[in-house]
């Protein structure tokens, strides 16, 4: 795995395995220390590529969907999206893999088979009717 730029005139390519630290810099950017004690420059967006690719993809059991309230209060009480597997990633984060590329998956919420419903922040729910008692519209 890389951590890839095309900050300044050439590109740079960086192996993972070989960062001993990362700080973010008050402009957004990213300083990065290999083992050999190099530091490089990353632009904020490169670095979180980076750390979001999978190392690991894992599929995920039919019937578990991403969950959204839906904020009209009408039927149905909430908006489903298939998960077709999930990821571990670099930054060690655990992320749905959906087919919508334009879902931000840094916080979301999923409905298991179960009927169980956790999120991103490690809230769990015994099932949807529970979690939209917080999450929905008034009832």
């Amino acid at each position: 795995m890389l951590v890839q730029t095309t900050i300044g005139q050439t590109g740079q390519a960086v192996p993972i395995s070989t960062l001993t630290s990362a700080e973010q810099l008050s402009d957004g950017r990213w300083q990065i220390t290999t083992r050999d004690g190099e530091q490089r420059i990353f632009s904020n967006s490169d670095w979180q590529i980076a750390i979001e690719t999978p190392r690991v993809t894992l599929p995920a059991l039919p019937g578990t969907y991403l969950v959204n309230p839906n904020e009209d209060g009408d039927e149905p009480p909430f908006w489903r999206e298939n998960v077709l597997g999930w990821a571990v990633c670099i930054d060690g984060l655990i992320r749905p893999i959906v087919i919508d590329p334009h879902n931000s998956l840094k916080e979301w919420t999923v409905l298991h088979p179960d009927g169980r419903v956790e999120t991103s922040h490690g809230d769990s729910f015994d099932d949807y009717a529970a979690w939209l008692s917080i999450a929905g519209p008034p009832q």
